[in-house]
């Protein structure tokens, strides 16, 4: 493996908390208010 490659993969698995997030979970967030989205909000939050 190359140096530079070597690099890139340490800055791929660098998540210094970021957070990014799909619209499509905020959506099912917010419409899951039950045992099922407690959960999830857990994980995703």
């Amino acid at each position: 493996m190359k140096a530079g490659q070597r690099a890139m993969t340490s800055d791929l698995f660098r998540l210094n908390g970021a957070v990014v997030r799909d619209a499509a979970v905020e959506a099912w967030l917010s419409e899951h208010d039950g045992e099922l989205g407690a959960i999830a909000r857990h994980w995703f939050r």
